[in-house]
């Protein structure tokens, strides 16, 4: 797998998905919008797409950062898994061969895969509260309704 490079001030953007569609409008936009310091590491399954991808972004009119694409198959966990480690993330938990948590601040990042045959594959940010009523206050914040409380 090739290495990525981590810059000490700068900010690395990682868009999953990102060779077509609304990764690829999120890649191209955070491009333009972040400082030439700063990485936007676009991601997605076939080599030839993503590096088209890359290349379109790089030279799209108003790309201010760099960007690198690479390939990022998140069905397949074990080389999901090291991508991130590759990228510095340590210390994942892997309780089965299903899903994989890193810890990240106050976040847990979990990479799965089809969750038990049921669920597509991918990976998934999940802010635990303490109480259903923190749910709501939560989701206020952000403007974005709940979809589910446990």
């Amino acid at each position: 797998m090739p290495s990525v490079v981590v810059m000490s001030d700068a900010r690395i953007a990682l868009v999953t998905g990102a060779n077509q569609g609304l990764g690829f409008a999120l890649a191209a936009g955070l491009a333009a919008r972040m400082d030439p310091d700063d990485l936007v590491l676009l991601t997605g399954r076939h080599a030839r797409r993503v590096a088209d991808a890359a290349a379109a972004v790089t030279t799209r009119a108003g790309t201010r950062s760099g960007v690198i694409g690479r390939v990022l198959d998140v069905a397949e966990l074990a080389r999901a898994r090291a991508f991130y480690e590759a990228l510095g993330w340590r210390g994942a938990k892997q309780p089965d061969d299903e899903v994989c948590f890193f810890q990240a601040g106050g976040m847990v990042f979990g990479l799965w895969t089809a969750l038990g045959g049921h669920g597509a594959p991918g990976i998934e940010l999940a802010h635990n509260v303490r109480t259903p009523e923190d749910v709501g206050a939560s989701t206020s914040r952000s403007g974005t309704p709940p979809s589910r409380a446990r």
